[in-house]
């Protein structure tokens, strides 16, 4: 996986993602259904030429790490990494960031993007699933299921809001978490992934149709299995519980879990902020 060193300014933006319906039973052969965050990117700056870097500081080595993987050497850019989106929320940070980190070096062909994008996902979680690059690199709603990832069309922008919440452990602990749960309990685990893949089903026709009540009573069933299997906190327990009694018609933990973000689909009079940020979220924002 090498690019030519730049040989001009560039400049990279991918959204974030949201797992609208499937996470961690997507590992076991479910279906995974999953949205862009709309308004919430990465962006990424380069320049050629040794130049200062302007990065997080808990992202600075995973990003030299990536340019190097690259074929580039990062003494030899200018790079600045920027934009709005939660950083370990569970909401494809580092998808985004590989992506935009792509496009700023150059590369256009959307298909490109999210090749290199993927590979350079592995060094973050070992067997990316392709789902949150997918969505980072098309922009738009994606179905995944069997390694294949299909982008699909929703009729209208979903009325959704995301809530922060102190973030876990990395996905690779959350997902062998999960998978030490399902090989202690395997019958329960096998009602719970055959459930899991009939709602995704479900939901991908509901999404279709713009039926958001449906739509919110299958995140609700969501975060009840999430729970079970133990990747909910009682943070996000009480944040989606406070987002329901609030008016909102489904909520759920979205991304890896134990700690991140929950998902809420809620109408769009609703302003939900006040009553998630006592629950307990740390940022209430819509997307």
């Amino acid at each position: 996986m090498t690019l030519s060193p730049p040989s001009e300014p560039g400049v990279g933006v991918a959204p974030g993602k949201a797992i609208l319906l499937g996470e961690h039973f997507v590992v076991h052969g479910a279906p995974a259904l999953a949205v862009p965050v709309r308004g919430r990117e990465v962006e990424v700056r380069v320049s050629p030429g040794p130049g200062e870097w302007r990065v997080q500081g808990n992202a600075l080595a995973y990003v030299r790490t990536m340019v190097e993987h690259l074929g580039l050497d990062p003494d030899g850019l200018a790079l600045t990494v920027g934009g709005t989106l939660p950083i370990g929320s569970g909401l494809g940070s580092s998808a985004a960031l590989a992506v935009a980190l792509v496009r700023a070096l150059g590369v256009r062909d959307t298909e490109e993007v999210r090749r290199l994008a993927h590979g350079l996902e592995r060094l973050a979680h070992g067997r990316p699933s392709g789902v949150d690059d997918a969505v980072a690199a098309y922009g738009r709603p994606v179905w995944f299921e069997g390694g294949v990832v299909t982008p699909i069309e929703a009729p209208a922008a979903l009325p959704l809001w995301i809530a922060t919440t102190p973030p876990g452990p990395s996905t690779k602990v959350a997902v062998a978490s999960v998978a030490r749960w399902g090989e202690a309990h395997p019958e329960r685990f096998g009602r719970l992934l055959d459930a899991s893949r009939a709602d995704t089903e479900r939901g991908r026709e509901l999404l279709a149709a713009g039926a958001w009540e449906r739509l919110g009573a299958l995140l609700d069933d969501a975060h009840v299995r999430l729970s079970e299997v133990g990747v909910s906190t009682p943070t996000l327990d009480a944040v989606c519980a406070a987002a329901r009694e609030a008016g909102a018609w489904g909520a759920k933990l979205t991304g890896a879990g134990m700690g991140g973000a929950a998902l809420v689909l809620a109408p769009n009079d609703l302003d939900l902020r006040a009553a998630l940020v006592q629950a307990g979220a740390q940022e209430v924002f819509a997307a």
